[in-house]
C-alpha cells in the first residue's frame, strides 16, 4: 500500500510539473507571438496608409532607437535572471517553468519609493496616450482591431516603440488629428470610457500597495484590460470637445499621483539625494523604463512643438513642455490634449 501511495504521489508531481511547464511555455509563447503579430499588423497598416516623407523617416528612426535601447536592457535582465543560483545546472524549460518573469519585472520597478516615483511617470503617461490613440483612430475611421494592435504594441513592446509609429499613422498633423472629425454626436464621453479610466487610475495607485500583499498581478491585469477597453468605448461620431473633461481629469490625476509619490520618496531622498539619479539605473528593468519614458516624452513634445497647425499655439505648448519637467509628462500632455480638443 505504501509503495502504491508513493507511486501516485510521484505521478501527481510529474503531472503538476508538466502543467506548470505547459503554462509557462504557453504564457511566454503567447507574449512573443502577440508582439510579433501586432507589429506585423501595425507595419501593414502604415504601409497602406502612411505618407513616406522625412517626418515619417525620423519618427521611424526614433521608434527603432527606442526599441533597441529598451529591449537591450530587457535582454540583459532575462540573461541575469537565468544566471540566478537556483537555475544553475538546470535547462531552459526549468527556468521557464519556475520563473515568474512578468510579475518579477514589475516588482523590480516598484521596489522602493524612488523607483516607483520614476516608474509611475511612465504609467501615468500611458493613460492620456491610450485615450488619444482611441479617439484619434476613431476620428480617422481606423479599424478597431488595428487600434488595439497599436495599444498592445505599446504594452508588449514599448510605449516608445508604438508612439512614434502611431504619430506616423496620424499624418503630418500628428497629435492635431484629435481635432478632426464630425461635430455631431454626444456632447459627453460614454460611461463605459469613464469607468475604464477610473479602473485604470485605481489600478496604478494600488500597484505598490497590493505588491506588499502578494496580489501584484491583480491591478496589473486590471490596468491592461481597462486600457484595452478604451477603443471599444469611444464613439466615432462624438466631437473632440466631448473628451476635454476626461483629459483634464487625467491631468489632475497625474499631478496628484506625481505629488504623492514624490512625498513618499522625500524621506529617502532627504538622506541621499543622489538616489534620484542612481535609482533609475539600479537594474536593467528600471533602465528600460527610463529609456522608454525619455523617448516618449521627447517624441511627444517634439511633435507638439514642431507641428504645422499647433493649437492651442506654440507658446502655450512650449510652456507645457517646460512644465513636464516640473510636474510630469503625463499631466502636461493631458492638459495640452484637453486644450487642443476643446477648440
Amino acid at each position: 500500500m505504501g509503495k502504491k501511495k508513493k507511486k501516485k504521489k510521484k505521478k501527481k508531481k510529474k503531472k503538476e510539473k508538466k502543467m506548470e511547464l505547459s503554462i509557462g511555455v504557453l504564457t511566454v509563447s503567447l507574449y512573443f507571438l502577440s508582439l510579433f503579430g501586432v507589429f506585423c499588423v501595425v507595419v501593414a497598416d502604415l504601409a497602406k496608409n502612411a505618407r513616406a516623407n522625412l517626418r515619417s523617416v525620423l519618427l521611424g528612426l526614433c521608434s527603432f532607437s527606442a526599441f533597441v535601447c529598451t529591449w537591450y536592457h530587457i535582454a540583459m535582465w532575462l540573461k541575469g535572471d537565468m544566471a540566478k543560483p537556483e537555475y544553475q545546472g538546470q535547462d531552459f524549460w526549468y527556468w521557464i517553468r519556475e520563473s515568474d518573469l512578468f510579475v518579477d519585472a514589475y516588482k523590480q520597478v516598484a521596489d522602493g519609493p524612488v523607483r516607483w516615483y520614476w516608474s509611475a511617470q511612465l504609467l501615468s503617461f500611458v493613460m492620456p496616450w491610450v485615450l488619444f490613440v482611441a479617439v484619434a483612430n476613431a476620428r480617422k475611421g481606423v479599424n478597431i482591431v488595428v487600434t488595439v494592435c497599436y495599444i498592445w504594441l505599446g504594452f508588449a513592446g514599448a510605449i516608445s516603440l508604438a508612439l512614434p509609429l502611431h504619430l506616423i499613422r496620424c499624418g503630418d498633423n500628428g497629435y492635431h488629428q484629435l481635432l478632426v472629425g464630425s461635430k455631431e454626436g454626444q456632447p459627453t464621453a460614454s460611461h463605459g470610457l469613464k469607468l475604464a479610466l477610473a479602473i485604470s487610475g485605481i489600478s496604478i495607485v494600488s500597484l505598490p500597495v497590493l505588491k506588499e500583499a502578494g496580489l501584484f498581478w491583480v491591478p496589473l491585469a486590471a490596468l491592461h484590460i481597462a486600457l484595452l477597453c478604451f477603443p471599444f468605448c469611444v464613439r466615432r461620431r462624438d466631437p473632440p470637445p466631448a473628451y476635454s473633461p476626461l483629459f483634464y481629469a487625467l491631468a489632475v490625476f497625474c499631478t496628484a499621483t506625481h505629488a504623492h509619490n514624490l512625498y513618499l520618496a522625500y524621506p529617502t531622498l532627504a538622506t541621499d539625494p543622489s538616489l534620484m539619479w542612481s535609482e533609475i539605473w539600479s537594474n536593467h528593468c528600471q533602465a528600460s523604463i527610463t529609456f522608454d519614458a525619455f523617448f516618449v516624452s521627447t517624441v511627444s513634445f517634439g511633435s507638439i512643438l514642431l507641428s504645422k497647425n499647433s493649437r492651442p499655439g506654440f507658446f502655450p505648448s512650449f510652456l507645457l513642455t517646460l512644465g513636464s519637467l516640473v510636474v510630469s509628462p503625463g499631466a502636461t500632455l493631458a492638459v495640452w490634449m484637453g486644450l487642443a480638443s476643446g477648440y
